[in-house]
């Protein structure tokens, strides 16, 4: 997997496809970064951010690197 970002979750999520991520409709999130945890060739786990207020993501979203922040994991396999 690859980081995907959804900034705004009304309008790129049709209510069907909202389904599939319940953890969107249990939190009310309103945009949502998923950063993929690898760990020695095997996905590990995710990192997920979201915002409940419906203001834009941050534009330095983009510059968020967890390389040197979370130990062992990268987030490219």
């Amino acid at each position: 997997g690859k980081r995907m970002v959804i900034a705004d979750v009304d309008t790129a999520l049709s209510p069907e496809e909202k389904v599939k991520f319940p953890i969107i409709l249990s939190e009310s999130l309103t945009a949502v970064v998923a950063v993929p945890l690898w760990l020695e060739n095997s996905m590990y786990g995710v990192l997920l951010l979201g915002q409940r207020n419906h203001q834009p993501l941050p534009q330095s979203l983009d510059q968020l690197n967890i390389e040197k922040q979370i130990g062992i994991f990268t987030e490219i396999n």
